[in-house]
C-alpha cells in the first residue's frame, strides 16, 4: 500500500494536535545533551508537530518528508526559524555520514514498511556520540482506540484485504530492539502525556470519512461491511460512544545515544 500523504496535509494538525509543548522540547534537549545551534535532522516531519518545537529552542533543523504538501504547511509555521526542508524518503537519505548531532522521528515508523532501513540511515548520518530521538505514537493494543483499530484490522484480514494499514513496526518494543541492535544505548525518556482528545464516535467517523488512512486502499463494499461490524463491536464493548478517549493514552520521547567511536 502506498499512502498519499499530500491528501492529508490540510487535516493533519486537526487529527494529530499542534506542535509539542516548549517544555517538552527543552526537557528532551537537556536529556540528550543538545544545545541551541546544534544540528538536527527530523525524519517524516509531516507538518512539523515535533521538529518545530526544537527549532524554537534554537536547534538548526533539517525537516524531511515524502510529502511536499506537508512540508509546505510546515513552512507556513516556521517563520524566523533555522529550518530547511527536503522532500525525501526517510530510508534513502542524501546526506553524508556523520552529518548531524541528532536525528529525530515522531509517530511514523509504524507507517513505513522498511522501517529498519530508516533506523539504519539514522545511524549512518548521526555523528559518533550523537543521539536518536524517537516518539512512538501508535498507542497500544489496550488503548480504547487501539482496540477499535485492532478490530477493524482483524475484519479486513478476514475479508481478504492483503495490505493492511500501518505496514511498518507494530510495537514500541519491536522498534527499541532494532535501535539497540544498531548500537544505540538508552539515555532516558521524557513523558509527553496523552495525545489528541476524541471520542469513540468521532474516531469511527474519521475512519468512515477516510480521514485516517486505514480504508484508503479498501473497496467501498468491504469498508462498509467492516465498519458496520466495528460500530456494533464498539457499542457492545464500550457502551458510551461519547466518552473522552485519547490517541494515544500516553507517549514518551525516548533518547538513544551512539558510542563516540564507531566499531
Amino acid at each position: 500500500m502506498t499512502i498519499n500523504y499530500d491528501r492529508n496535509a490540510k487535516i493533519y494538525d486537526a487529527r494529530h494536535g499542534e506542535e509539542i509543548a516548549p517544555h517538552i522540547a527543552r526537557n528532551v534537549m537537556e536529556l540528550a545533551g543538545l544545545e541551541a545551534g546544534g544540528s538536527q535532522l527530523d525524519l517524516a516531519s509531516g507538518t512539523g508537530r515535533g521538529c518545530l518545537a526544537f527549532a524554537r529552542q534554537g536547534m538548526t533543523v533539517t525537516a524531511s518528508d515524502v510529502s511536499a504538501e506537508m512540508l509546505a504547511t510546515l513552512m507556513l509555521k516556521a517563520s524566523g526559524l533555522e529550518l530547511s526542508t527536503h522532500v525525501i524518503k526517510a530510508g534513502d537519505l542524501p546526506f553524508e555520514d556523520d552529518s548531524f548531532d541528532a536525528v529525530s522521528m515522531s509517530r511514523a515508523l509504524y507507517l513505513i514498511a522498511d522501517w529498519r532501513r530508516v533506523i539504519g540511515e539514522a545511524v549512518r548520518v548521526v555523528k559518533p556520540g550523537g543521539v536518536f530521538i524517537h516518539e512512538w505514537g501508535s498507542g497500544s493494543e489496550t488503548d480504547v482506540y487501539g482496540r477499535i483499530r485492532g478490530r477493524l484490522r482483524d475484519l479486513l484480514l478476514r475479508a481478504g484485504v492483503k495490505q493492511i494499514f500501518h505496514p511498518g513496526a507494530r510495537t514500541e518494543t519491536q522498534v527499541e530492539a532494532e535501535i539497540f541492535a544498531r548500537g544505540f544505548k538508552s539515555v532516558g525518556a521524557v513523558e509527553t502525556g496523552p495525545g489528541l482528545s476524541t471520542t469513540p464516535r468521532k474516531f469511527i467517523e474519521k475512519i468512515v470519512n477516510r480521514e485516517c488512512s486505514y480504508l484508503w486502499d479498501v473497496s467501498d463494499e468491504i469498508a462498509a461491511s467492516a465498519m458496520e461490524k466495528v460500530w456494533i463491536y464498539t457499542c457492545e464493548e464500550f457502551g458510551d460512544l461519547d466518552q473522552e478517549i485519547f490517541m494515544p493514552e500516553n507517549s514518551w520521547w525516548r533518547v538513544y545515544r551512539l558510542p563516540k567511536s564507531r566499531a
